[in-house]
């Protein structure tokens, strides 16, 4: 009799053990797969962001991805939340599919802001900006329900792997949010300005109204004896001014009292 009842209680407990250990392979199994939809999304939301040209009908294939992305993280949080917690291997297990969940939103996050340019002339950098708020709400609820199903050991490497999905959807957040990045002020200039600046530099001295307006030369051209040099007062006055003028008046009036022969002495 007393046998029965030990072999009766070994039957009940390995039948009751059996439906618990179904259980908990079947929650892991429901949270790595809500993982899984997720990554997926998430690199379908990053190729049609990668596809992007300023042709606006490039753009067909953002709208459905992100949408796409946005239903799979609330999906997952209606399928993980009925599950019961689970244990320290099977969360060993889970850190993987939450790699490549990090992994693929922070790929998907920096094409977007490669592509800001782009999302700029279509127009679509709003819409984006939008779906990562709510990728990013719906992210940290996401979070806390699966925080909760797991054993404390396994809470720090979980709680870093949703730091860094987050942070990658928060970073898109703030670079699309604000203006984009321009040049700083000491970059653009030389290379747009820099012929601009050199064509009065070469030009300058081939229009040299020194030249023409300088005393030095005219007093030499008097010395020669040359009265046709006397032409340089016109090209003297649009730049030499009215000192030039006068230096080149004296110097001509002396020319011609030389040639006559009555320079006596000059006041």
């Amino acid at each position: 009799m007393r046998a029965f009842f030990v072999v009766g209680s070994l039957v009940l407990s390995t039948v009751a053990a059996a439906p618990a250990n179904d259980v908990q392979k079947r929650d892991l199994q429901t949270i790595q797969g809500a993982f899984v939809s997720i990554s997926v999304a998430s690199s379908n939301l990053d190729t049609a962001i990668r596809a992007l040209t300023p042709d606006p009908n490039s753009a067909s294939a953002l709208g459905p991805a992100m949408m796409g992305l946005e239903g799979a993280l609330a999906q997952a949080r209606t399928d993980v939340a009925p599950t019961s917690p689970i244990g320290i291997s099977d969360g060993i297990a889970l850190q993987n599919a939450a790699d490549t969940l990090t992994k693929s939103v922070k790929i998907m996050v920096m094409s977007a802001m490669l592509q800001r340019q782009t999302l700029d002339q279509i127009n679509m950098t709003p819409m984006l900006l939008q779906s990562f708020m709510n990728q990013n709400m719906l992210s940290a609820a996401l979070g806390q329900v699966v925080l909760s199903k797991l054993p404390a050991e396994g809470l720090q490497s979980a709680m870093a792997a949703f730091a860094g999905a987050g942070g990658s959807v928060g970073m898109g957040i703030v670079s699309l949010a604000n203006p984009p990045l321009a040049m700083p002020p000491g970059m653009g200039p030389p290379m747009g300005g820099a012929p601009p600046a050199a064509m009065p530099a070469t030009g300058a001295p081939q229009t040299g109204s020194p030249q023409t307006g300088s005393p030095g030369n005219s007093s030499q051209s008097g010395q020669r004896g040359s009265p046709q040099m006397s032409s340089p007062q016109t090209g003297s006055q649009p730049a030499g001014g009215s000192q030039g003028q006068a230096g080149s008046a004296a110097s001509s009036v002396s020319v011609s009292q030389a040639l006559e022969g009555n320079v006596v002495a000059l006041s």
